[in-house]
């Protein structure tokens, strides 16, 4: 049942929110795909494959909460996707690079930026049904958030990583 103190155009603000939200959490399972992939394709420790298995359904189960606040709010739960969000073509750029892109571009800074912003929304909503999913959430994404800057750091401290070796500073900044 959505909110009984909110205007309907409060309500439709909301569901619009709520509904990209979704779609972002969705389009994160088919990222998560892709980084699992290409970890796989080069041989990454077995380790660092399953916590991208278990992010897969973290991202899985965002969605899925996020389309319950959707209904709840007063939609089908029926929402569309561009074809492109939904398929993460590898490029025909080496695996190492594709790696390094996702990596960087994704998690040592979308993902590090998108655990800030979901931080700062917690600190500023009421406590609410809404805000709790929003919680329960935002634990996962602590990993999410994380995690790019962690494996980057381990690549490129110069300790042997024998699945993958470091680019060098001006090939990874391009």
């Amino acid at each position: 049942e959505g909110p009984k103190e909110c205007s309907e155009a409060g309500q439709r603000l909301a569901l619009q929110a709520w509904e990209d939200r979704t779609r972002a959490e969705y389009a994160g399972v088919m990222i998560v795909r892709h980084f699992h992939g290409l970890l796989v394709d080069l041989n990454s420790p077995m380790d660092l494959q399953e916590l991208a298995l278990v992010m897969v359904l973290q991202e899985q189960q965002h969605a899925r909460l996020c389309m319950e606040v959707v209904k709840s709010l007063g939609d089908t739960g029926e929402l569309t996707f561009e074809l492109d969000q939904l398929q993460m073509q590898r490029s025909d750029a080496p695996l190492e690079i594709q790696f390094f892109q996702t990596l960087i571009g994704t998690y040592a800074i979308g993902e590090a930026v998108a655990l800030d912003l979901l931080v700062g929304s917690l600190s500023a909503l009421p406590d609410s049904g809404y805000r709790s999913i929003l919680k329960c959430i935002a634990r996962d994404e602590v990993l999410h958030g994380r995690l790019g800057l962690e494996i980057l750091q381990q690549i490129r401290s110069g300790k042997p990583a024998p699945w993958i070796r470091w680019p060098g500073d001006e090939i990874v900044a391009t």
